[in-house]
């Protein structure tokens, strides 16, 4: 029998700006909640921390249950084939369930190895309404070349190799994006370009 879990925090941001974010061991215990975390779940950290993450997250994408103890994105992580950016739906503080964007990817972890990052973030975004900057949206060729390959959950060292082209300009090329649709970050980049038919 193993011994009962650790519940350290990974990391603890208390930055109200920051992504909520929650850390999942390869067991899918989860290791860190976020207070950003908590306020979007509900849920509050020392209720987290300890307990398999399909119970806490209760994850669902295409209407289907996502989380289980067969995970696929533990899968993935052993396979190194994270990160992930997929649409899902979560249960908020109220109940309800919202739609989120989640970025996977997988971090390492003083003591305890490499862990599963789940980072969210509402589709809807928070800054201006898509409707109001819709028909002024024009990305060039490269940009929508680059935001498909976010879609697919490439990061920038990736999408450079694929496309014979630098880092930095990989990353200029996001900078641009996300202020061609007026977003802080990838994650919110990809739900604002589908929420403008771009994805």
């Amino acid at each position: 029998m193993s011994a009962a879990p650790q519940t350290e925090h990974v990391q603890r941001r208390t930055d109200p700006a920051f992504l909520p974010m929650a850390a999942i061991d390869g067991d899918l215990v989860v290791r860190s909640w976020t207070d950003a975390m908590a306020e979007l779940t509900g849920v509050e950290e020392h209720q987290a921390l300890g307990r398999k993450c399909y119970e806490v997250l209760r994850l669902e994408a295409d209407g289907q249950p996502l989380c289980g103890p067969s995970c696929a994105l533990v899968r993935a992580l052993q396979e190194r084939a994270l990160p992930t950016i997929r649409r899902v739906t979560m249960p908020n503080g109220k109940g309800r369930r919202r739609s989120y964007s989640m970025i996977t990817f997988g971090a390492e972890c003083p003591d305890r190895g490499e862990v599963m990052m789940h980072a969210f973030q509402t589709a809807t975004g928070t800054d201006e309404p898509p409707a109001r900057q819709g028909p002024r949206v024009r990305l060039t060729a490269r940009q929508l070349e680059v935001l498909r390959m976010l879609d697919r959950g490439l990061m920038s060292k990736q999408i450079a190799v694929e496309l014979g082209i630098s880092k930095h300009t990989v990353d200029n090329h996001v900078q641009a994006i996300n202020k061609i649709l007026r977003v802080p970050s990838r994650i919110s980049a990809l739900s604002r370009a589908r929420e403008l038919g771009l994805l």
